[in-house]
């Protein structure tokens, strides 16, 4: 599929988010608007995850609008569409946990109405985050090898539909696809 999506994985501190950030950046200076920023990670108690946020958002600055979704993934990038050429999508990781431990919503879907989403905006660039998790060793626990298990399958279907691939590892983006 012909489109102008972007996906970017890296661990965890690798760079990825200024990646993205910068290279959205790059791409409005021509078409002159914001960029709508889809940001997964829910602003709740921990302090820690609080401080993570805030930092995003001050290093992100005017040229982005922030919307927050941490279980619709899809809606929120169709909505973003209508009003937005460029759209930033910071994490499908932490999107993921957070679908994966709301056990109200059937994770499968979720997943297929995201890729389904992803194509009905081909028309758009969509720069998508994601945490590598597969290249260290193979979790201790049950609970953190399925989840390894999970995000690495839809890292795999996400780089399918996309048109570029950047792996970044200590702020040092390779490209692997496109």
């Amino acid at each position: 599929m012909k489109n102008n999506h972007i996906f970017i994985l890296g661990g965890a501190r690798s760079g990825k988010s200024k990646f993205a950030e910068d290279l959205a950046l790059k791409k409005i200076l021509k078409i002159k608007q914001k960029i709508a920023y889809i940001a997964t990670a829910k602003n709740n108690k921990d302090k820690e995850m609080q401080s993570r946020i805030k930092q995003h958002v001050e290093r992100r600055g005017a040229n982005f609008i922030t919307y927050e979704e941490d279980l619709t993934l899809d809606k929120a990038i169709i909505n973003c569409a209508k009003n937005h050429d460029i759209i930033l999508v910071d994490c499908l990781t932490i999107w993921l946990a957070n679908i994966g431990y709301n056990q109200e919503i059937d994770e499968k879907q979720n997943i297929k109405n995201l890729l389904l989403a992803l194509e009905k905006t081909s028309n758009k660039t969509i720069i998508l985050v994601s945490n590598e998790v597969g290249l260290g060793i193979v979790p201790a626990n049950k609970v953190a090898r399925k989840f390894a298990d999970r995000a690495g399958e839809l890292n795999q279907k996400v780089a399918k539909i996309c048109n570029q691939v950047y792996l970044v590892t200590a702020g040092i983006p390779l490209k692997i696809k496109g």
